[in-house]
């Protein structure tokens, strides 16, 4: 199908989580397309490598790179007036500053959102309130925008549903996910046998992330299992560290630069991630495509990933009892692990950046070239 218009993101930051699908996007797209950043990349994602520059057949605008934010704005929707317009966050920076210019003017335009930070786990007062107040925020945003957005792509199928709850209509949503840029990877023959259990970990070292992984660790009956932590960054880095250097089968791994986490995961057997919130985790897509097993909580979003390939188990998030049976189960049942792999690899094609993108080109094709028939999402 040829596509007539140009394509203009609204991002906070750079989408490096999110660029395995753009990519792809902007390599069939066949017509401009223009990424308008807000700001650039936080200090600690550079310091795990992640660049902003490697965005090919792309125009960039940084807007903190502009003497005058406002004009650069007006700017881009006067010289593009018939441009799809993508946005990222419902209440983002980039969001605030374009409302007006997106508002009742009868743009092509869509959302991208997470779902709202409810954290169901936090029992302060101030987070109480806090999550009582966000499902009426995010209906107001439905009455703002219900007359001009087209489409919205919440991420992951609880996104969808709670976007529902706000008051979106199921034909504008299309449930979506981060799709990271995914290595390519070493030749590996099927392993026929293990060992012991290589467990991993990736990611920032925060005692809210860990503390389920690090009890459970502590209560392991067996030998024939290790357990490595990736990362070394966060607020609690310095005491998560020393935990590793002390508790045995445990050691620091140090920090991956972000573009060959990918490739080093192929070296173990099982993926940790005990969350109690997150948007969606984009390294649980990695663990699949690097062919590991995944035990993980139902607070990850992307662990909707493991429960439609079975390359892992999915626990509620806070029961720190079952996530700690399910890595005792793997110890004494190493050959649950060599059916994850398995499962995770024959399922890793439906994450593909080449697979996420076409999905985001059938959206737009249905919503604004009268394509027929609603796309589905790919991977459940």
């Amino acid at each position: 199908m040829k596509h007539t218009d140009e394509l203009i993101f609204w991002f906070d930051q750079p989408p490096k989580v999110s660029l395995g699908a753009f990519n792809y996007v902007v390599e069939q797209w066949g017509c401009n397309v223009i990424y308008v950043i807000d700001h650039q990349l936080g200090a600690h994602r550079k310091l795990i490598g992640w660049d902003e520059t490697s965005f090919p057949g792309v125009n960039i605008v940084m807007l903190d790179e502009q003497e005058n934010q406002t004009k650069c704005i007006e700017q881009i929707f006067q010289l593009h007036p018939n441009a799809i317009h993508i946005v990222n966050g419902f209440f983002s920076n980039i969001e605030r500053k374009i409302r007006k210019y997106i508002l009742h003017r009868g743009l092509k335009l869509g959302f991208m959102s997470e779902r709202p930070t409810i954290l169901k786990y936090d029992s302060s007062i101030k987070q109480m309130i806090k999550n009582h107040l966000l499902p009426f925020k995010y209906k107001l945003a439905y009455r703002r925008y219900k007359s001009d957005v087209r489409f919205v792509l919440p991420l992951g199928l609880e996104g969808k549903h709670e976007f529902e709850s706000f008051g979106w209509p199921k034909d504008k949503l299309y449930n979506f996910m981060y799709c990271p840029v995914l290595a390519e990877l070493c030749t590996q023959t099927s392993n026929q046998h293990i060992e012991g259990i290589r467990f991993l970990y990736v990611g920032r070292f925060v005692k809210k992330r860990l503390a389920t992984v690090m009890e459970s660790v502590e209560r392991l009956k067996g030998e024939k299992w290790s357990l490595e932590l990736v990362g070394g960054y966060g607020a609690d880095a310095k005491e998560i560290i020393n935990w590793c250097n002390r508790t045995k089968n445990v050691s620091f791994g140090g920090t991956w630069p972000a573009d060959e986490v990918g490739k080093k995961m192929q070296d173990y057997d099982v993926y940790l991630l005990a969350t109690q919130y997150d948007g969606w985790n984009a390294q649980i897509n990695e663990a699949i495509h690097a062919g590991l097993g995944v035990i993980t909580t139902d607070e990850a979003v992307s662990d909707e990933l493991i429960s439609a390939s079975g390359s892992g188990i999915v626990v509620q998030a806070k029961d720190d009892n079952a996530f700690y049976q399910a890595m005792q189960n793997v110890v004494e049942h190493p050959e649950i692990v060599l059916t994850w792999k398995i499962k995770a690899k024959e399922y890793r094609k439906k994450i593909h950046g080449n697979t996420v993108g076409q999905y985001l080109i059938d959206i737009l094709d249905y919503t604004f070239y009268d394509k027929k028939n609603k796309p589905q999402c790919p991977w459940l």
